[in-house]
């Protein structure tokens, strides 16, 4: 069954930097979002119905439980096919 156009993401649904399908894929690959971040998306989606996984994380960024993994960054898989 394939999707009408309404229901089909466009590219700043699966792109964009305040788009909640990016912020929700970043995080589902293990990066955490900065405060400044989760504030830029909930400015652009603030008049539609937020999602709960959403609220959740806002919640916890509010509240100072997301921290980042401290210490130098593990390196990709780019930075080392030189």
């Amino acid at each position: 069954m394939e999707k009408s156009p309404e229901e089909t993401p466009s590219l700043y649904d699966l792109y964009g930097a305040t788009s909640l399908l990016n912020l929700e894929r970043s995080i589902a690959e293990g990066k955490i979002p900065t405060a400044a971040e989760l504030a830029d998306v909930l400015e652009a989606n603030s008049e539609k119905p937020l999602p709960p996984w959403f609220i959740a994380m806002l919640i916890e960024g509010l509240r100072g439980k997301l921290n980042r993994p401290r210490g130098r960054p593990k390196d990709s898989y780019l930075s080392n096919t030189e």
